[in-house]
């Protein structure tokens, strides 16, 4: 693992310029509406990535009642996986009114069946979810065997070699959800290297989705 200090300084020099600010944000507001959860993801993706910039994007009372809307839908219908994302993202948003909440025991339990649906190669849907249940509640623990996590290394270091986006998405994942086992994922100087350069087309092409999945991997790789 390359060390903390240089990932940190590695985030601080990935500049973003009012003009990259405001194309994200321009996007992001053509999303504003039902369903709510195009606009929460990426909306909790720019908060990570700047909160004293985001702290200017307002979302009204009756906005926030929408959501709430969409939440309970998704609990309705059993979307366990889209209802454990949002919930994350409205906590990220507004912990406060995350609050007001209520995820009951027989939900936690429906998210944790969901997770072990999705648990194989090739593990993206498992770490995306798996992420999003360490976000809604750190206590909660994610098991996997030995071999699960062999695989998920190897799978992680294929994506180093062809796609840095993925790579850099679920390496911020791992962190999150496991701490220690993060201490094995290996980035050098120039795999840092690789990534700038990946960010810089995304930005050069207009990709904003693209860039502040990469960006918001950043911050928290060099967390």
């Amino acid at each position: 693992m390359y060390g903390k200090l240089v990932m940190t300084n590695v985030f601080k020099k990935i500049e973003i310029s009012e003009k990259d600010w405001q194309e994200m944000i321009k996007r992001l507001e053509k999303r504003r509406g039902s369903p709510w959860w195009n606009f929460t993801s990426r909306a909790a993706m720019l908060k990570i990535i700047d909160p004293e910039r985001f702290s200017k994007v307002s979302i009204l009372e009756k906005e926030w009642q929408q959501i709430k809307e969409d939440l309970k839908n998704l609990k309705v219908w059993r979307w366990w996986r889209e209802f454990c994302f949002l919930a994350m993202e409205i906590k990220i948003l507004d912990s406060e009114r995350f609050k007001d909440i209520e995820i009951s025991e027989s939900d936690w339990q429906k998210m944790r069946e969901k997770l072990q649906e999705l648990k194989g190669e090739p593990w993206r849907d498992f770490l995306k979810m798996a992420q999003a249940l360490k976000i809604l509640n750190p206590e909660i623990e994610i098991s996997i065997s030995e071999k699960d996590w062999q695989e998920i290394k190897k799978t992680l270091g294929n994506y180093k070699r062809n796609v840095w986006l993925i790579f850099v998405e679920q390496a911020a994942q791992i962190k999150i959800i496991w701490p220690e086992k993060f201490k094995e994922i290996s980035i050098s100087k120039k795999d840092l290297k690789e990534i700038k350069k990946e960010i810089e087309i995304f930005r050069k092409k207009g990709f904003w989705r693209d860039f502040s999945t990469m960006v918001m991997g950043m911050k928290i790789l060099g967390s």
